[in-house]
């Protein structure tokens, strides 16, 4: 699913603004897990998306 909206959204073309991008981190909530735990670790996953080269679907 995130990688269908990564690629949806990385084909909007709107007349003279630059092409869109989104980076997109995922993660599936394990047993026991606090939901701060698992936000941290889609977060992780997100900055890493961004930080090796941005418009990419990343799971924690």
């Amino acid at each position: 699913i995130a990688e269908s909206i990564r690629s949806a959204v990385s084909r909007i073309t709107i007349p003279g603004l630059p092409r869109f991008t989104v980076s997109i981190g995922v993660a599936r909530h394990t047993p026991g897990e606090s939901i701060d735990d698992l936000f941290k670790r889609v977060d992780d996953a997100l900055y890493r998306a961004k930080n090796d080269g941005r418009n990419k679907v990343l799971a924690a």
